[in-house]
């Protein structure tokens, strides 16, 4: 027949907050007479996100669940991260500061790690453990360079800065990538030099200052 009806298809869908949301739905069929329901609940919890529905049809009623996540860790540092998004074949970084107080760029056994420090970078998740200084990157696209950048507005000292503004770290699947990024003390001198003749003092321009330690070491 023309211009007959041959299914009808209606449905309603709500959200309640951010991580809970529930739809329901209904099938007809006018040539079959068959009638579907189907009901949808999705929840997303901080390591796993789930959906479960139950759908009544001529065949019974049949029962749903699918789940999702990811479970990461870092064994170098001994830390669990969970998400509710999937990591496969995805990167990150395992980011942490360190006062660099001899200015090696290696973390001695008496220079202690510091939190505090901002990433910014233009894609991945940051996130850092409440029980650690170690600054996570994760969901990061593997085989390229991402670029990240390193503030020092969160540190406890103002004349801590970080050595380096910029790093370019580049990501490999399933692992993360260590950074250690060394925090330097560093510190302004102002003054002026003067220098006497016989027309009076007068300034001298062009002049070196060098800084040396108790034991003369420049």
């Amino acid at each position: 027949l023309k211009n007959a009806v041959i299914q009808i298809q209606t449905g309603l869908e709500r959200s309640f907050g951010k991580n809970f949301g529930a739809s329901l739905s209904f099938n007809h069929h006018v040539s079959s007479a068959a009638t579907s329901a189907l009901f949808t609940l999705r929840y997303d919890l901080p390591f796993t996100r789930t959906t479960s529905s139950v759908k009544s049809g001529i065949n019974g009623i049949e029962y749903n669940v699918t789940t999702g996540g990811t479970l990461g860790v870092d064994l170098n540092n001994a830390s669990v991260l969970f998400d509710n998004r999937t990591w496969t074949h995805q990167g990150g970084i395992a980011l942490s500061a360190f006062l660099d107080i001899n200015n090696n760029e290696v973390q001695d056994d008496e220079e202690p790690s510091v939190s505090g420090v901002e990433v910014a970078i233009q894609s991945g998740r940051v996130e850092q453990l409440e029980a650690d200084s170690i600054i996570y990157i994760t969901n990061l696209e593997p085989y390229l360079l991402h670029s990240l950048r390193v503030t020092s507005r969160g540190l406890d000292n103002i004349s801590w800065q970080p050595k380096y503004a910029t790093y370019g770290v580049y990501i490999e699947p399933n692992q993360f990538k260590e950074l250690h990024l060394p925090i330097v003390i560093v510190g302004e001198v102002n003054g002026k030099m003067i220098k006497r003749t016989s027309r009076g003092e007068e300034g001298t321009g062009g002049v070196t200052i060098y800084f040396y330690e108790s034991n003369g070491k420049l």
